[in-house]
């Protein structure tokens, strides 16, 4: 995988094939951060990495001049974004917890969040995950939530619902946090 642009621009990260991860291509990557690009300002963004896999996400934002925080479960997959940062000479910070959890918990507050859970997701707990992310974690009503999930489920009648893209079977939806 490689990193699309920013200060780490055509920089390959190999992704140890042991991780228990569905990685974003990088076409559906790159769509998307030009999808974002014309949406927020990257520098000194803040930003949640949910469901982190990879890293790559996250380290795209870093590339552009976010802050991101990782969150993941999976020791391997934090192992991986670890040697990554410190191989790239980044300071980051990595949690290794359930994302419920962290979420439930938090008490930071992020310009952006971006959550790649497993496609296996049940549905009431990818409701559950917006409603964490867009009622609890979102700094204002200019944040924004993007789930990437399975093309076949459909948040478009959420209360938060804001936009969605779709690249094959991956899809992105977008959520606001609404005041009222």
């Amino acid at each position: 995988m490689r990193i699309i642009s920013g200060k780490f621009k055509g920089r390959s990260i190999k992704i140890p094939k042991n991780l228990p991860i569905r990685p974003t291509t990088n076409l559906a990557k790159e769509s998307i951060f030009n999808i974002i690009s014309n949406k927020i300002d990257f520098n000194n963004l803040k930003v949640l990495d949910l469901f982190t896999g990879s890293g790559m996400i996250g380290l795209e934002f870093i590339s552009r001049g976010s802050d991101v925080t990782f969150v993941e479960n999976n020791i391997k997959c934090v192992k991986h974004v670890s040697n990554t940062i410190n191989i790239l000479s980044i300071n980051s910070k990595i949690i290794k917890k359930d994302v419920f959890k962290y979420l439930i918990n938090c008490d930071d507050k992020y310009d952006l969040i971006f959550a790649d859970p497993p496609y296996s997701l049940k549905i009431e707990n990818y409701e559950k995950l917006v409603k964490l992310a867009t009622e609890n974690t979102l700094k204002n009503s200019n944040g924004l939530f993007i789930l990437e999930h399975y093309k076949k489920n459909n948040f478009s009648k959420h209360y938060n619902f804001f936009e969605m893209r779709s690249y094959g079977d991956c899809s992105f939806t977008f959520f606001k946090q609404k005041s009222g």
